[in-house]
């Protein structure tokens, strides 16, 4: 795994570029993502660190850095809607129960479906343990994604009307796992995972799976020393019930 110490991330997004082989264009992780990582780690001096995994066959690096109790709005913010970008809170007292924050303020948690808050995650805390994702999507996707969240997302029998025989993967978090980033598109299959009927498997899917538009990986820590003697296992979390190569999308 690399280390990469605060003030030399802006070099490093360059250098990435520059030094590393080409990829197909599906397999690139995102530029967006990327500088977002950078700036996130440059504003509050914090180190990053990068994980290679190989997934199914599947190349893919997966960028983790520390949240700290005074940088969790912070990750939010950078990782938000205004940015292309999503903030999956994952916490240790609940894992199934996810929430996605879409900035500083406003997130959307499990009801009968979506249910829109305007106010701060009252989950982003890093005392509550777990763990920050980011997802990025394309502009346009990301603006199905969020009309589907306000239409057939906030009732699994306005979903299921519209598409007959479709499952409720996920149980209660169908709306997470099967929402729409484009027609008969989910989000799960977007981010090259499948869809699962375990919720606490969710998390564990995307984070060892998942393709390029998935991450950084956000570990809270209490510091930064703390962040840095952590292992790749340790930062990563477990793997998916399965392995990672049947997550594969």
């Amino acid at each position: 795994m690399t280390r990469l110490a605060p003030g030399r991330l802006s070099l490093f997004v360059v250098a990435a570029f520059a030094l590393c082989p080409a990829r197909p264009a599906s397999a690139r992780a995102p530029a967006r993502l990327r500088q977002l990582a950078a700036q996130y780690c440059q504003v509050n001096n914090l180190p990053m660190r990068v994980a290679n995994l190989d997934a199914g066959g599947r190349s893919v690096e997966r960028l983790i850095v520390p949240v700290l109790a005074n940088t969790a709005q912070s990750f939010a913010e950078i990782f938000g809607v205004a940015n292309g970008a999503l903030t999956y809170r994952s916490i240790q007292q609940d894992p199934v129960h996810a929430t996605i924050s879409i900035g500083a303020v406003g997130y959307y948690r499990y009801s009968s479906g979506a249910y829109r808050d305007p106010n701060a995650n009252p989950q982003l805390g890093t005392n509550y343990a777990g763990r920050y994702l980011a997802l990025g999507l394309p502009r346009a996707e990301l603006d199905h994604l969020l009309n589907f969240w306000a239409t057939d997302g906030l009732n699994w029998n306005n979903y299921v009307a519209r598409r007959p025989g479709e499952r409720q993967h996920a149980g209660c978090m169908w709306w997470l796992v099967s929402a729409e980033v484009g027609p008969g598109q989910s989000l799960w299959h977007r981010l090259g995972v499948s869809r699962s009927n375990t919720p606490a498997n969710l998390l564990p899917k995307l984070i060892h799976a998942g393709n390029d538009w998935v991450g950084p990986v956000g570990v809270p820590v209490n510091t930064v020393a703390e962040f840095n003697a952590m292992t790749e296992q340790q930062l990563l979390g477990p793997p998916p019930a399965g392995g990672a190569v049947d997550a594969v999308r």
